[in-house]
């Protein structure tokens, strides 16, 4: 399923800006509620940690 699908093109442009590290941070996240975060919060943290692994 595409990101887009899951979270609005907003939220997830806030996603890279913030570039958030663990729950908690993902929820401040304009979007991001209880069941999202439940549903697909570990994978979206996944990849944002994989991006910044890779940034340095």
């Amino acid at each position: 399923m595409p990101p887009f699908v899951v979270f609005s093109d907003a939220t997830l442009a806030e996603m890279a800006r913030l570039l958030p590290r663990d729950a908690w941070e993902l929820i401040q996240v304009t979007g991001v509620g209880e069941h999202k975060l439940n549903k697909y919060g570990k994978e979206f943290l996944a990849v944002i940690d994989v991006y910044c692994q890779e940034r340095g």
